[in-house]
C-alpha cells in the first residue's frame, strides 16, 4: 500500500483538496495500533482529523506532537 500513498499524495498536490499525508520512518503495518509514543501520536492524529475541520486538525495536531 505504501507506494499506492505516495502516488496518491503526489497526484493530491495539483488538485484543490485537502489532503494529509504523514510518515513515521521505519514503521512497520498497523504500527499505530501498538502502545508506543509514535503509535500513540498516529491514534491522536486519526481521531483529530475525523473531529477536527482541517485548520483545526493542524492546531491539534501540533498539540498532539509535543505531548
Amino acid at each position: 500500500m505504501y507506494p499506492d500513498c505516495k502516488k496518491l499524495h503526489t497526484m493530491s498536490t495539483t488538485l484543490p483538496i485537502v489532503f494529509t499525508y504523514r510518515e513515521f520512518k521505519d514503521m512497520f503495518h498497523n504500527w499505530m495500533y501498538f502502545n508506543f509514543k509514535e503509535g500513540k501520536i498516529a491514534r491522536n492524529m486519526i481521531i483529530n482529523q475525523i473531529k477536527y475541520e482541517p485548520s483545526e486538525f493542524e492546531t491539534a495536531f501540533s498539540k498532539a506532537s509535543l505531548e
